[in-house]
């Protein structure tokens, strides 16, 4: 069967056509034959990764890598466990356990794009198995990243102390209850 292979650093398919196809003879000699249609710029841009991607690649895995333990560090620290980091191992998307935030998958779409301001995809877009997580990309500038973990811990704070005052009207509205039942039964 046909393979696509592409140079290093290359994770998706670009516009420019970069990659080169693995074939068999048999696919080849098919009467309508595979369709090629390479750009000269896809043929630079391939040949120039091949050549001398090899350092640049390895940078970029410590520069995600870095991001990737940013994430973590922030997470454990700052957030108390609310959110908890699942390290992968071989991509740049980090999947981000939300279910201690009781939240269903609307919820926790908007707390993401209304109150925090950034887009994480949803885990459900991923299968059942992604219910209650989310997606982070970390394969930007560190400053966007810390930015984005900034804006989350903003939000659960207030999220927090919202939840918190709710909680506390709750246990004051029982207590005055409570003292209305109990005077009642006094007199």
């Amino acid at each position: 069967p046909p393979r696509l292979n592409t140079p290093p650093g290359f994770f998706s398919p670009f516009p420019h056509g970069t990659g080169s196809l693995s074939v068999s003879q048999e696919y080849l000699a098919l009467e309508d034959g595979p369709l090629f249609l390479p750009n000269q710029f896809a043929q630079i841009a391939m040949e120039s990764a091949y050549e001398t991607g090899w350092d640049w690649i390895q940078n970029l895995k410590l520069y995600h890598i870095d991001n990737i333990n940013y994430v973590n560090r922030f997470c454990n620290e700052n957030l108390k466990g609310l959110l908890k980091v699942v390290v992968p191992e071989a991509t740049y998307l980090i999947w981000i356990d939300c279910e201690r935030l009781k939240m269903t998958k609307q919820e926790l779409d908007d707390f993401f794009l209304l109150k925090c301001k950034i887009w994480l995809s949803s885990g459900e877009s991923y299968g059942n198995g992604g219910s209650g997580f989310a997606r982070l990309n970390i394969a930007c500038p560190k400053e966007r990243v810390i930015v984005a973990m900034d804006r989350i811990e903003a939000a659960l704070r207030k999220e927090t102390q919202v939840q918190d005052l709710v909680e506390f009207r709750r246990i004051l509205w029982k207590w005055r209850k409570w003292i209305c039942e109990t005077q009642h039964r006094m007199s």
